[in-house]
Order: C-alpha cells, then structure tokens, then sequence
C-alpha cells in the first residue's frame, strides 16, 4: 500500500484489526515487522498489540499450557513497550497495572522477607506488592517492620509529603525510623479484619 495511516487518523478510539482500514492495517503490520520500536508510532497499533499480549496472559492460560510458558515472555514484552512508549499516560497506566498483576505469579507466602519494599507509588493506589505484604504480615500476626511501614507512608494515595521531606529525604526516613521505633517498638501490629484483600483488573 502506498500511504499506510502511520498517524493512526482513520482508525476508532478503540482500535480493532478487523475494522481497521487497508491503511491502518499496513502501518500496523510495518510496525510489527520493524519490531515493535518506533517511538513515534501512533498509540493505538502499541494498544492493539497489548490488547492480544494481554488475553494470552490473563485469558488462554486457563486453557493452554503452552500460553502459560510464555507468560515470562509476554512479561519482558510489556516492560519493553513500557520503555519505548511511558510518555504516554493512557498506555502507561494501563500496561503499569498489568504488569503488578503478572507479578502475583512471582509473589511468595513471605514477601515482607523476600524483596525490598516499594519507595513510591505508581498511579493512583498502593503497589500491589506492598498490599500482598501488608496482608501476609496482619494474617500472621506479625508486627509491621519499619522499612514496610516506611513504604506504606510513601506509598499512601493520601499522603504528600512537605517541602523538609522532599529536599531532605534521607533525612527524612531517619527521623521516620527513630519515632516509629519509639512509639511502636519491633512494629506496630495489627488486628485482621473480617474482609480479605481482593485485588481487582480492568482489561484495556
């Protein structure tokens, strides 16, 4: 085809290969071919993609061995996109929550042991491994150490923190780690709730 729709202006909000135009489906399939790595392609091809890297993982696993191999693939895959195409908020958001999703696979019975806790969050909620590890160390009974109480605080949707803080975060942790070691001793332990952690995923 001679004019391929690299610009993405006749295909819908809500890309599909089926309804895509010959020219949207020969800039779709270029960017394919040249590896998935143009960073001016339009959004809507890198969409179109994840959409299917997407169903692999969450959906044919349930039915095919051989998709649940290839899940560490798809993994890197979208980390890579990630990468290549994170300025773009729409994408960013959306490939970020399948990514926290994908590590449940990784996550283990003690995560507050065996990984570092997150420092920032990203998006509009907790990281998913720091509600996994809240949760194991409240089912435990176990006290809450000052590193994930620390990254709990970080983390926090309604937490911003002020201008001392900001220009002086070593400082900051420090004074964190003595008043909570003050006040709380080995860690502040908390009683479980009825409810159980339920974590929820919209598909793009």
């Amino acid at each position: 085809l001679k004019s391929p729709d690299h610009a993405g202006q006749r295909v819908g909000y809500w890309p599909s290969y089926t309804e895509l135009k010959p020219a949207g489906r020969a800039a779709y399939l270029q960017w394919l071919a040249d590896g998935r790595r143009n960073p001016d392609a339009y959004i809507g091809y890198v969409f179109l993609f994840f959409y299917g890297l997407e169903r692999r993982f969450l959906a044919d696993r349930a039915t095919s061995e051989k998709a649940r191999l290839e899940n560490a693939e798809i993994v890197a895959e979208v980390e890579r996109l990630l990468r290549i195409y994170e300025k773009n908020e729409s994408f960013r958001g959306h490939a970020a929550a399948f990514l926290q999703i994908a590590s449940l696979d990784r996550l283990g019975n003690r995560l507050y042991e065996s990984m570092l806790p997150p420092q920032a969050r990203d998006g509009d909620d907790f990281p998913l491994p720091l509600r996994v590890a809240l949760g194991q160390l409240v089912r435990e009974g176990l006290p809450v150490p000052v590193e994930w109480a620390l990254s709990w605080m970080l983390c926090h949707p309604r937490v911003s923190l002020r201008t001392p803080a900001s220009r002086c975060p070593a400082e900051f942790r420090d004074l964190f780690r003595i008043r909570y070691a003050e006040r709380f001793g080995e860690g502040l332990v908390i009683a479980p709730a009825r409810g159980v952690l339920t974590l929820s995923y919209k598909p793009a």
